[in-house]
């Protein structure tokens, strides 16, 4: 997209960075990978909310996103640069009061300064009061490009009258060239079940009932019945009672059988969790960057439905909607059934994730 539109020497992108999320971390890469793939010499500045950490990890400059840099260093940032990206992740929604007017400034400011501003990549949605939706089309109508990552943002972007293009999650832009090993981390003959799981908090627009009795009954059958291994992966660490640590430790206390588990949450490279879920045998996934890393590595999934954005990427990888659950379908008995299903057909999706990823690499760079 933006080599369509101009060659930048100088970028600012601005996400969900810097914030404990491993999802929103591969975002960041991607689009690192892209612009330096695209662009000769082109300087990257990043607004992140841990700016040190976002310079250690990403090896960019990175600056601080604060009341404070608002006005004394991010205008002057932007003065300088050629182009804004607001980049990645699911950050245009009204959920929160404060999210669509931070959005609104940011372009206003942009446009003020006479810069170029993309949003690349976004999830949209929830929308659910009539002022979201007005200051949801003033921001995106000021913008000077659209990509998004899912088809259910691009569905709602057509009713309300916003051009677009349909491109993917910049995950798929990531080199996995530089392939990490990590064959110490699961060694077993057993059918092996990664699990990633999210607070009920964050599901929308209805919450789970039972979520972790469901979960942790399931996964004790799955050991009862295939001794099956069990690994727990977390992909958000926001250091609160919601976090993915959390949750599964929640899981992990309900369960009877607790000797074939293994929580694995120290890995912060994009890259490694990909070379991880190489070696499940099937997932039962429900944050969106665990079903990436999942049809990146080839391995068959359940998907549970805890957020829009989810169905949205099923439907854009046309994935088997069988194995896509929503809140009130989640019992044991469905969950072991499809487990078993799609442990079957492994072998179908391995072939299938590589149409996938081919076709879903080629969106992630428009």
């Amino acid at each position: 997209m933006l080599a369509c539109v101009m060659k930048p020497k100088s970028v600012i992108i601005e996400g969900y960075y810097g914030c404990g999320s491993i999802g929103d971390e591969a975002i960041l890469q991607g689009f690192l990978e892209m612009l330096k793939e695209t662009f000769d010499r082109v300087e990257i500045t990043v607004l992140s909310h841990t700016p040190q950490n976002t310079r250690i990890t990403h090896h960019v400059n990175a600056m601080g996103k604060g009341i404070k840099e608002w006005i004394l260093s991010i205008p002057r940032l932007i003065s300088s640069s050629d182009c804004y990206i607001f980049g990645g992740g699911n950050l245009l929604h009204d959920k929160t009061f404060y999210t669509l007017p931070l959005f609104v400034d940011r372009v206003f400011v942009v446009k003020i300064l006479q810069k170029k501003f993309f949003v690349l990549a976004q999830g949209i949605g929830p929308i659910s009061t009539k002022l979201g939706k007005i200051l949801l089309k003033i921001g995106l109508k000021m913008t000077d490009a659209i990509t998004v990552r899912d088809t259910v943002s691009a569905t709602y972007l057509s009713q309300i009258g916003i051009s677009h293009i349909l491109a993917a999650d910049t995950s798929f832009a990531i080199d996995l060239a530089d392939h990490i090993k990590s064959d110490n981390m699961i060694s077993s003959n057993n059918i092996t079940v990664g699990v990633t799981l999210r607070s009920p908090i964050y599901f929308e627009p209805h919450k789970p009932q039972n979520f972790e009795d469901v979960i942790a009954q399931t996964l004790d059958h799955l050991i009862d019945r295939f001794k099956a291994n069990i690994v727990f992966v977390s992909l958000l660490k926001s250091k609160s009672i919601f976090d993915d640590d959390a949750v599964i430790h929640s899981v992990l206390i309900k369960m009877k059988n607790q000797q074939n588990v293994k929580i694995i949450s120290n890995i912060t490279s994009p890259v490694q969790l990909i070379t991880l879920f190489a070696k499940f045998d099937i997932l039962i996934g429900t944050p969106l960057h665990s079903l990436i890393f999942s049809t990146i590595a080839k391995t068959p999934f359940i998907a549970i439905n805890y957020h829009p954005k989810v169905e949205g990427y099923i439907n854009l990888i046309d994935y088997d909607k069988e194995f896509l659950l929503n809140a009130d379908q989640l019992n044991v008995v469905t969950l072991v059934k499809k487990n078993r299903t799609n442990s079957t057909y492994q072998a179908y999706y391995q072939t299938a994730f590589t149409e996938y990823y081919e076709d879903i690499k080629e969106k992630s760079a428009s």
